[in-house]
This record gives structure tokens, C-alpha cells and sequence, in this order.
């Protein structure tokens, strides 16, 4: 093992033993983070962070938010983080605290003619962070409290990817708006939270010879199977412009769902990774299909942890003509496998990966992918918190656009109440009328589970926008 990851270079440890640094101790990245920071080095690979945004109208107490978000900054040690240089790539990172006077939120107040203008001025703001790298000493993040006016705000946060996965997203916009309500009842938000070092020593300390040699052995079969089962142009897909197709499940069809999964051992994510692939592979005429999805590594005791512990993972998936029942039961063991075997460098996985994908994955439009989140609480786009209006993702990008790269990109957000799945979809190999039957096929299988759950469903299509979903603003309770 690297001398990194040695415990005897750490001081405290936490309830569950594993040994956080004391000072500027350089800890190892995280296998999500080794494997991340390979990927955005290859050519033409883009720069882009996380993005969260707020539109706020009405009375806020501007000082109370930004003392609440300086609460979040402080108490997640992965936004005090710099890199460790050394040979070819980082070697590690630092954990640097944000000192007494040191300020988390730049403040500003906006001249804008009109609401519009202000809203026009905070998307260009939003869009220069959200590209913007992590120069050497910086913090990997921009928090900005834009004002126009007493009763008008944006709150517009970026985050660099290598310290901020899909549940730290998460975390931040449940965290924050609770600790803004707490200090307005005068209490004290928490001071401590889940170590992103500590995650990364317990990550490497686990990662024994043995279980790295079964983990090379289980990612060659997998790679295998993905290079000679990605997806291929069926005869039935019609040539169409790359687009994506959507639907959104409300909660009297996701409350019976969510209680047969419990019944049947299975997540809700499995199961919709489960239908999206049966339904891919039977809109292609096959049985297999490689699909690759996000495993977050988390422990129990780390799930409100703020770093990078998700990272995508290749599942060898066949058997796909079976029930449905069958392929969940299937796709629950595959994503088991994964995630015992996640303790994989970018070196070791170069080494497992055959010649004809190697340094990189599939042939553009070959890739299926599913990007997982879930969000604790119920949906709602826009909430109140006393005066406040707050409505989130209200600032959309300027001048920054996407590219289709894979044959079907499935984006699944799971709400409490809630279920949003957006399909991305290749036009050449495709295309819309096989994406929206892909989709078509999902839904008939929700109604289908739902009925033997004793429930009506009611999916509700919307085919009408381009346009990503809007995250909700969590519920705090």
C-alpha cells in the first residue's frame, strides 16, 4: 500500500475507527477521483463543473444565508482540498481549512433596468464559473449571493467535479436551506460532517492485494463483455437529429412502486436500470446489452458525506428477454459485483481493458448509460421558506453546449414522490421514434409492476422541451 494511505500519518479518528488527518496530511484521492481526473486529461474533453442555482424573490436575510453556507463550506472537508502534484498527475490531496476571516461567499449587489436583465446578467455569471478550472491554490468552488434590489437574489454555486459527485449536489441544497432556517430559529447549524479524507484512507486501507486482483480479474470479464456488447445501429432505428424524449411518474404511481421494490429487496434505481435495459436490448432484438451506471461507494455512516464517491462502473447484463421480474433479480447481482469491485485505478482498468477500446471507452454511439440520482423528500420545484420564494435551476447557460456521444444516455431522478427519467438519444444510431418506444416500454412495465402492487398508475409524457430537468428544492423537515 501507498505510505498515503498510512494511518500512523493521521491523528483523530472518528466513531467508526477510520483515522482522520490532522493538518495538512496528504491523503490519496479516491479511486472516483484517480479514475476522474484520467478521463477529463484525455483529448478533447471539456472542463465543466457542477452547477446548483437558486432564483429567490421576496424578503431574505442575506447574512443569515451567506452564514449558512460558510456552515457548509467549513464543516466538508473536500471543499478545503488542493491537489498534490507529483509524477504525471496528482499524488494526493491536502486538506487546507478556510481561516477565521477567510470568506466562503463573494456578496454583490446588481444595477440591473429590469428582473430580466438581472436574470440575464446571473446566467452569465453562472456560465463562466461552471468552466472555469481548478487553478493551484484555489478553492474548488464559487459561491456568489447576487442582489438586485431588497426583494430579488440569485444564489449561484459551482463546484469542481473532482471533490463534488451527484449526492453531494444533493446534500448541498438540503443542507444549506435547513441551516438557514435553523439560525433563523437561533440555533447552531452542525459543525462537523463525513470526511472525504478519511472515505479515501478507508477506501485504499480496504483495497488488500487479494480483493485488487479479484477486482482486475471481475473489471477484464466486464470490459470484455462491453467491447463486444455495445450498441449497434438496429435495423429498426430511423435516422433522426439527436434529441431526448422524457417522462415523469407522479406520486400516486411512485408510492405503490417504491413499496413493491421494498417487497421484492430491490431499489428503486435497480429496478429502473432493470427496465431500461430490458427495453433497450428488446428495441435492438438482443438478449445482452452492456450498460455502464453510477455505483456510489459510500458507507453507511458516510452517506452525508460531500465528496467524490460515485463513479461509473460497466455491468455485463444478459438474459434481458427474461420477465422482468427476473432481470431485476439479474441486474441487483450485477451492480452487488460492482461495487465490491470499485477499488480500480485508471492504470489497473487500462490494463483490463481489450485492444480494440483501449485508452478510452466504446466508439462514440456505441455506450449505454444510466446516470443515477436520488433525492430524500418530496418534489417541488419552488418552496417557501417564511417571506422567501425560492425556485431552483432558474439560470439557464449561455453560449455552453452539449454533444451526444453515447447511443442512449437515460437520466434518472428519483424524488420520494417523485420519478424523472429523460432519455438522450444518438440520432444516426437511434433515433427519436426507437428512443420514445424505448421509453414507451419502460412505462408500460411501471404500470404493469404497479398493478400487481394493487394501485392505479398515471405516467405523464412531456415531449415538449430539450431542456434538462429542474432538481427540486428540498423539503426540509
Amino acid at each position: 500500500m501507498s505510505d498515503l494511505s498510512d494511518p500512523r500519518n493521521t491523528g483523530s479518528r472518528p466513531q467508526d475507527g477510520t483515522p482522520v488527518p490532522s493538518g495538512p496530511a496528504v491523503v490519496p484521492l479516491t479511486f472516483e477521483q484517480q479514475r476522474y481526473h484520467a478521463k477529463i486529461n484525455r483529448a478533447g474533453w471539456v472542463h465543466k463543473n457542477v452547477r446548483i442555482s437558486f432564483e429567490i424573490s421576496g424578503g431574505l436575510d442575506t447574512s443569515r444565508l451567506v452564514e449558512a453556507l460558510d456552515a457548509f463550506v467549513r464543516r466538508h472537508d473536500a471543499l478545503h482540498m488542493r491537489l498534490v502534484s507529483g509524477p504525471g498527475g496528482p499524488r494526493g490531496q491536502q486538506a487546507h481549512p478556510p481561516g477565521t476571516d477567510e470568506r466562503s461567499v463573494t456578496v454583490q449587489s446588481v444595477r440591473a433596468a429590469s428582473a430580466e436583465q438581472f436574470a440575464r446578467y446571473a446566467s452569465a455569471v453562472l456560465s463562466r464559473d461552471v468552466v472555469t478550472e481548478w487553478a493551484d491554490g484555489s478553492r474548488p468552488f464559487a459561491l456568489r449571493l447576487l442582489s438586485h434590489g431588497d426583494d430579488r437574489h440569485a444564489l449561484l454555486a459551482t463546484f469542481q467535479n473532482m471533490v463534488f459527485d451527484g449526492r453531494a449536489h444533493h446534500l448541498f441544497a438540503r443542507e444549506v436551506w435547513r441551516d438557514y432556517e435553523a439560525l433563523g430559529r437561533g440555533e447552531t447549524p452542525p459543525a462537523t460532517a463525513p470526511s472525504l479524507a478519511a472515505a479515501a484512507i478507508r477506501q485504499h486501507a480496504g483495497a488488500t492485494p487479494e480483493r485488487t486482483v479479484r477486482a482486475r480479474r471481475d473489471w477484464s470479464r466486464r470490459l470484455a463483455f462491453e467491447a463486444a456488447n455495445g450498441w449497434t445501429r438496429p435495423a429498426a432505428a430511423a435516422g433522426t437529429e439527436d434529441g431526448v424524449v422524457r417522462i415523469e411518474f407522479p406520486a400516486e404511481t411512485v408510492a405503490p412502486l417504491r413499496r413493491l421494490c421494498e417487497r421484492e429487496r430491490c431499489s428503486l434505481p435497480q429496478w429502473v436500470v432493470a427496465s431500461f435495459a430490458r427495453a433497450a436490448a428488446r428495441a435492438a432484438g438482443r438478449d445482452r446489452l452492456a450498460v455502464r451506471t453510477t455505483v456510489d461507494t459510500r458507507s453507511t455512516r458516510e452517506r452525508d458525506l460531500v465528496g467524490m464517491l460515485a463513479g461509473s462502473a460497466p455491468l455485463a447484463l444478459t438474459g434481458l428477454d427474461q420477465r422482468l421480474p427476473d432481470v431485476v433479480d439479474h441486474v441487483r447481482g450485477r451492480l452487488l459485483d460492482a461495487l465490491r469491485h470499485q477499488i480500480m485505478t485508471p492504470e489497473d482498468i487500462a490494463d483490463c481493458t481489450p485492444e480494440p477500446v483501449a485508452g478510452g471507452p466504446l466508439r462514440d454511439g456505441q455506450q449505454v448509460i444510466v446516470h443515477l440520482r436520488t433525492f430524500e423528500g418530496d418534489y417541488a420545484a419552488t418552496r417557501e421558506t417564511g417571506p422567501a420564494r425560492i425556485t431552483t435551476d432558474a439560470y439557464p447557460l449561455v453560449r455552453i453546449g452539449t454533444t451526444q456521444d453515447s447511443a442512449l444516455l437515460l437520466n434518472c431522478n428519483a424524488y420520494r414522490d417523485r420519478l424523472f427519467l429523460g432519455l438522450r438519444f444518438d440520432g444516426a444510431t437511434v433515433g427519436g421514434p426507437l428512443a420514445r418506444s424505448i421509453l414507451d416500454a419502460m412505462a408500460t412495465d411501471v404500470m404493469n409492476t404497479v398493478a400487481r402492487a394493487g394501485a392505479p398508475a398515471s405516467p405523464r409524457p412531456d415531449t415538449n422541451s430539450d431542456a434538462e430537468f429542474r432538481p427540486a428544492v428540498p423539503q426540509v423537515r
